[in-house]
């Protein structure tokens, strides 16, 4: 996590707060989980408090000039990106690093994108994961134009002298799940983006099955040995006449079946990309870590090979993915594709907070005194 210091534009003083546990004032921080910001920092070795201590966040306020960016400047804190009314400042020795390695194109649009997509850089995210082995293989797709490039798409089988081409109607197949914000991942991916509760809930229903009812600090003990090895050893089911690729089946059961937003990007590569996610085996047909809609891709250089020409690309390096935090009500949270086509993930994210909502609204209209009450406090009082 990070935790960046807040301070006032103008001032350039650092904001307090005050700690409940000792009635002690401390520094107001913007908490970060699982931010790209995060994994760009570790990349140039720039981890923990070193990295933190050079980064900084303010908010836009009214009366706030370019001078006083200006003056910011000339004391240390230069202004790399935004994100809604939050500016965010870094030493120089960051700022540098920013142009010297930046997350987007630093042409013509570095500005544009700083501003366009800055909330990108510093999403939340519940869970993060990496391709291992230091290399990447992604097909993008020009959702738009429906073309995969000039190369035709084969299956990936390295015993084969020459992989079978995919038909014209398997392309088009293909091409039917990509849209705009759309990523097909593998499911050992999508394993490694899901909660630790949704993977204790399907070990309990493995459980459930055998009408065993576990009790919480039993699944608590079963989940960390999931997450710290990957499975449950057989030796700790074999009591229970549980086989260990049982569970194994109920979470990539589980994996498979999970819509989620995602932010994602290649090291060294510009651009980063963002939209929703779901398994495919696709992936694994084709031999590639991820497929991505062009419309996906965000703040990438025009013509960069990498993350712009359609086709199945290799980049030695890995891709970063994070399962994105659920935005706050009135913040985007969920792509409209998913909310049209995936029923789940309406149940789960959209309905629940659309009847929370309507029955705040009935409340207030039933009681015309809390109606005012509830104007006055977003307007504030009516002044003399």
């Amino acid at each position: 996590m990070l935790r960046i210091p807040e301070f006032d534009i103008k001032t350039g003083k650092s904001l307090q707060k005050l700690d409940p546990a000792t009635g002690e004032s401390v520094a107001r921080t913007k908490d970060i989980e699982c931010s790209y910001l995060e994994e760009w920092l570790q990349q140039c070795f720039l981890s923990g408090e070193v990295g933190q201590r050079q980064l900084s966040v303010a908010k836009y306020y009214d009366g706030i000039q370019v001078s006083d960016i200006e003056t910011l400047a000339t004391k240390g804190r230069e202004l790399v990106f935004t994100s809604g009314s939050l500016g965010y400042f870094a030493s120089p020795e960051i700022a540098d690093l920013l142009r010297q390695q930046p997350i987007f194109d630093s042409g013509e649009a570095s500005v544009h994108n700083a501003v366009a997509y800055g909330s990108l850089i510093v999403s939340d995210g519940y869970t993060q994961t990496k391709t291992k082995g230091g290399t990447t293989r992604i097909l993008i797709v020009d959702n738009r134009s429906r073309s995969i490039g000039d190369t035709p798409l084969a299956e990936y089988d390295p015993t084969r002298e020459t992989p079978k081409q995919l038909s014209t109607q398997e392309v088009d197949r293909l091409l039917d799940i990509m849209g705009d914000g759309t990523m097909l991942i593998g499911t050992s991916t999508m394993r490694d983006l899901l909660l630790k509760s949704e993977i204790a809930t399907s070990i309990s229903k493995v459980f459930r099955k055998k009408e065993i009812q576990l009790d919480p600090a039993q699944t608590q003990s079963l989940l960390n040995d999931y997450l710290e090895q990957g499975y449950i050893d057989q030796s700790r089911l074999a009591n229970y006449g549980i086989k260990s690729d049982e569970i194994d089946r109920a979470v990539d059961s589980l994996a498979n079946r999970a819509v989620v937003q995602f932010r994602s990007a290649i090291s060294g590569v510009s651009g980063l990309m963002k939209g929703t996610c779901q398994t495919s085996s696709w992936c694994a047909r084709l031999g590639v870590d991820a497929i991505v809609s062009l419309d996906n891709i965000k703040g990438h250089r025009k013509g960069d090979g990498a993350l712009y020409t359609p086709g199945i690309r290799e980049v030695d390096s890995d891709l970063w993915i994070n399962r994105k935090k659920v935005a706050k009500y009135s913040q985007q949270s969920v792509g409209p594709q998913v909310k049209g086509k995936v029923p789940e993930a309406t149940l789960k994210e959209l309905n629940p907070r659309s009847i929370e909502i309507a029955q705040e609204a009935a409340d207030l209209a039933s009681d015309p005194y809390s109606l005012a009450q509830s104007q006055v406090a977003k307007v504030g009082p009516i002044q003399n």
